[in-house]
């Protein structure tokens, strides 16, 4: 059976088949559509990670490079002094201008994006040939020891996304690295180190809590 137009004409699909025909349709829309959502959505979250972990990796570089910074102003100021310095010593010597620097834990530190740079010098020395170190806030000091070592460690800091590394250097200017989360929680995680972790390359060791391995070694040193 033919229905016809308005103007006189026929069409050879009756107007139910066309009926079925928008139904049909229209399924079809509603999955294509959650589908498209859904790949809107997945894209979406993979460039909000991506933009995550270009961000970790920027906070990564810069504390390295404030570390190394660090390191150097260390040995400027043992050329001057004849022992490392505090950071409150290289700070007045003139050695750290244009770095933002803080009182935090009754101490000054060094701080960059979401990380911040502690100084530790030595204090004492343990059964096993352990160099002893602690931040200035501590009240130990051993100035024999302070001739010859001192330590920087920049670590994860702050409410909001941070680097997974911690960073250590020492006189020798062999870096050793941490690696793990960043969450907030996990901050209380990351102390400091108790004592001087030299090793050689390839090696890795325990200490508080954290597993410490061979990173690099700064330039010049």
């Amino acid at each position: 059976m033919e229905y016809t137009d308005a103007n006189g004409g026929g069409s050879r699909h009756p107007a139910g088949s066309l009926h079925l025909m928008g139904l049909n349709r229209e399924r079809l829309l509603i999955p294509l559509a959650l589908i498209l959502g859904a790949v809107a959505l997945v894209v979406l979250t993979v460039r909000r990670e991506q933009a995550i972990a270009r961000d970790r990796v920027t906070f990564e570089d810069r504390a390295f490079g404030l570390l190394s910074a660090v390191s150097k102003a260390q040995h400027r100021f043992h050329e001057a002094n004849g022992r490392y310095g505090w950071i409150a010593d290289l700070e007045e010597a003139g050695l750290l201008r244009g770095w933002p620097i803080e009182d935090r834990d009754g101490h000054r530190v060094v701080t960059t994006p979401r990380y911040r740079l502690d100084v530790l010098l030595p204090y004492s020395m343990a059964p096993g040939d352990l160099v002893l170190i602690a931040t200035r806030d501590k009240g130990q000091s051993n100035p024999d020891l302070e001739r010859a070592h001192f330590v920087v460690v920049a670590r994860p800091w702050g409410e909001e996304r941070t680097g997974f590394r911690t960073y250590y250097v020492d006189e020798t200017g062999d870096v050793i690295v941490s690696e793990g989360v960043s969450d907030v929680a996990s901050r209380s995680k990351r102390p400091l180190p108790e004592f001087m972790l030299s090793m050689r390359k390839g090696y890795y060791r325990e200490a508080v809590g954290l597993r410490w391995w061979y990173l690099d070694h700064l330039p010049g040193r």
